[in-house]
């Protein structure tokens, strides 16, 4: 890799231009809030904004100022351009640049817009991710070179560092401003992604897997913007490119061995190995045993491995996502800040979540069903949804029945058991 930028609190690399960019979760979920606003989209205008010098704005204010100024089209929390409008509106007057939402028809084209925007900007921008599920903020990228401009074509993309304003802690009113350690917002166990890198084209010659393209920014289905991808960012133009072809391949590889190996090699790679928090961690981690998940929501089927990495006091600092299919890769990575561990040191085993959950009656919808045992699925799911805008927080299914016919009923891997799993736009 010979050129790289993160313009995350913890960036290596100099640059006379960056604005760096703190990270915050979202404060409120559909699980805890009664008035079902998702926050993910004033999330990440409150780092972006919060990073150009406008201050901690409250992220009440800013969904309603993305919410109220989503005309485009109707249904979405954070819209496309409500949350341009309120970059716009909020910036400082002191900030020269122009903010607006750009849609392609090509995952590449809004890519090379993300490296540009960062590269010769110094902004991070945000990317609306999942389809048209959820908002993050893109802090850096690694690249063959630095782009020569929005529309260069002649680099290519190895990887892209992300803000993931979730998983959320516990709702709390009013929702803390920004983090300090103690008001639940960014730091320490269960307190978001803030330190996630995610794979772009594959290092190893004999893979194929293109997370990126084929997983992480998918195109929106259904709509204005159907078969669009959709970044939020400086006003240059993006190339004009045919839409992005992805191969996509299924399969399953079950041998551990094999996933450990990408999983460990895939670190070096693509230099987490010499990067903290990662390099502290490995001080003292090792790979635990592969998670099997299968994604609920594309079809074919396919799955992926969540690696854990374990340390001597049974922390787990950091997790590595590989692809399951026969050529696939090192995906990605999530690290906890140093000295602490992510969400997966509170996972419910298998045999706890028999223990607690079969056997015990529970509404789905209209319908009363009681899971059984031997309904729990050998492996975990995961789709884009309110309760999970992570594919590191998969969840448990028994498919309980219900007068002859399945009813899912999700357990996430933390204990928390949902009767169903909620979608929708801009969350």
């Amino acid at each position: 890799m010979s050129y790289c930028i993160n313009l995350a609190l913890d960036a290596q690399e100099p640059h006379p231009a960056l604005h760096p960019v703190a990270y915050h979760q979202q404060n409120r979920d559909l699980v805890h809030v009664i008035d079902q606003r998702l926050y993910c989209g004033a999330a990440a205008a409150q780092m972006i904004l919060d990073s150009i010098g406008s201050g901690l704005l409250d992220q009440d204010d800013l969904y309603t100022i993305n919410n109220s100024n989503s005309h485009v089209e109707s249904g979405w929390h954070s819209g496309p351009d409500g949350v341009a409008y309120t970059l716009e509106t909020l910036k400082p007057h002191s900030f020269p640049e122009t903010f607006q939402y750009t849609p392609s028809i090509s995952e590449e084209a809004i890519s090379r817009k993300i490296c540009w925007s960062i590269h010769h900007y110094g902004v991070a921008p945000i990317a609306l991710v999942f389809g048209n599920e959820h908002w993050v903020v893109v802090t850096g990228f690694c690249a063959s070179k630095a782009p020569l401009s929005s529309k260069d074509i002649t680099y290519t993309i190895y990887s892209f560092w992300i803000h993931n304003p979730s998983p959320l802690t516990p709702y709390v009113k009013p929702p803390p401003p920004h983090h300090t350690g103690a008001d639940g917002c960014g730091i320490g166990l269960d307190r978001g992604t803030p330190h996630e890198l995610v794979a772009y084209s594959p290092l190893s010659p004999v893979s194929t897997s293109k997370y990126w393209q084929v997983d992480y920014m998918t195109p929106i289905q259904g709509g204005t913007w159907h078969n669009k991808y959709i970044v939020v960012g400086d006003s240059d133009p993006a190339a004009n490119l045919p839409p992005s072809m992805a191969p996509i391949e299924t399969g399953l590889v079950t041998n551990h061995n094999t996933i450990i190996g990408r999983a460990v090699r895939g670190l070096d790679e693509y230099g987490l190995t010499g990067r903290d928090p990662w390099r502290t961690a490995l001080a003292t981690a090792s790979p635990g045993e592969p998670i099997l998940v299968e994604r609920e929501d594309v079809n074919p089927r396919r799955y992926y491995y969540i690696v854990p990495f374990v340390g001597d006091n049974q922390q787990v600092p950091f997790l590595v996502h590989v692809g399951a299919e026969p050529s696939g890769a090192f995906a990605g990575s999530i690290a906890a800040p140093s000295g602490a561990s992510t969400h997966l040191v509170q996972a419910f085993p298998r045999n706890r979540v028999i223990d607690d959950f079969a056997d015990r009656e529970v509404q789905v919808g209209e319908r009363r069903v009681t899971p059984r045992a031997d309904q729990l699925l050998g492996h975990l799911v995961w789709r884009p949804c309110a309760e999970s805008l992570s594919p590191y927080w998969p969840f448990y299914r028994f498919d309980a029945d219900a007068a002859g016919r399945q009813v899912p009923v999700y357990v996430r891997i933390d204990g928390e058991q949902f009767p169903e799993l909620h979608t929708g736009k801009g969350m």
